[in-house]
């Protein structure tokens, strides 16, 4: 049952991150800008001083790294669960979270009003790299 829920999360993540990209500029904008709201009243409650402008650019690179970080650490489960070793498994899930990063960008390239950026592809891959190091603390693999 974990083999299929893990693959299932790795495509749904896949299926996540390319929908995303495929949002215009508009709405990208309007998806970042509920969660912004949402994270500004935190940090307001918290007491921590963030412009509105920084931190809506915060939130969204935030968001890159935290879809990427649960990619790879969904990959690293999934290919856990079927058995598969860490050192076989790793170049295939760095393959995977860096593939999905420059095919991301360049979807973006294609939707209205949105680029695609080299900054954004280290982000990305930032992310798989926090989420295969938290899946291997976590027990994964042998």
């Amino acid at each position: 049952m974990k083999k299929l829920v893990y693959l299932f999360l790795s495509i749904a993540m896949l299926a996540f991150i390319f929908g995303n990209s495929l949002l215009d500029a508009g709405g990208s904008r309007e998806g970042s800008l509920f969660v912004t709201a949402l994270v500004q009243r935190v940090s307001d409650w918290l007491g921590f001083a963030v412009t509105p402008g920084r931190l809506h650019v915060l939130t969204r690179k935030g968001a890159h790294f935290a879809e990427y970080a649960l990619q790879g650490f969904f990959l690293v489960k999934a290919f856990a669960a079927f058995g598969v070793r860490r050192k076989v498994s790793l170049p295939y899930i760095l393959l995977a979270g860096l593939l999905t990063a420059v095919i991301d960008e360049n979807i973006q390239l294609y939707s209205a009003g949105r680029s695609g950026e080299v900054a954004d592809i280290l982000l990305d891959f930032s992310g798989t790299l926090l989420g295969i190091l938290v899946g291997f603390l976590t027990g994964s693999g042998r």
